[in-house]
């Protein structure tokens, strides 16, 4: 069956459109959690552990403060979208390896405090491991990590 032209050029754009918000640490914080918060719940998730899985620790500030205006909007809505967005990144979550939780953990966490939080989790000795290796380039923060794990301040 032959597709009417229309149909293909408008599949063709719809294609090229990306539907996951880029993320700029250069841009505000603000801004850019409420186009996410206005892209949706699955959207914003996506975007969020897309730009963690690849941005520095040096931009840890800019995600925690992101990730803060984001919650601040969902929390200050009617809409209930909180939920389905703490289980958006849950089910991202469980899609990634165990390099990328650990790069994700290490960008959006503290050492000291990422180090506690695994303690308490119990954490398995793979992403133990992972995040270690993420560490590998900053003794202050490994040293770090590895305290707040064995509950040392």
């Amino acid at each position: 069956m032959k597709r009417p032209l229309h149909i293909i050029m408008l599949s063709a754009m719809l294609a090229g459109c990306s539907s996951t918000p880029t993320i700029d640490p250069e841009r505000p914080a603000d801004r850019q959690a409420q186009r996410l918060a206005e892209a949706g719940t699955t959207e914003a998730a996506e975007a969020l552990v897309g730009w963690l899985k690849s941005a520095s620790p040096a931009d840890r500030d800019f995600a925690r403060s992101l990730t803060r205006e984001l919650m601040s909007i969902y929390d200050s809505d009617s809409l209930g979208r909180t939920r389905g967005f703490v289980r958006s990144l849950d089910s991202i979550r469980s899609t990634l390896s165990p390099e990328e939780l650990a790069h994700v953990y290490v960008v959006s966490t503290k050492p000291w405090r990422l180090g506690a939080i695994m303690r308490a989790d119990n954490a398995d000795d793979t992403l133990l491991q992972a995040i270690e290796s993420d560490y590998a380039d900053d003794p202050e923060a490994l040293g770090a990590f590895r305290q707040g794990y064995r509950g040392e301040h």
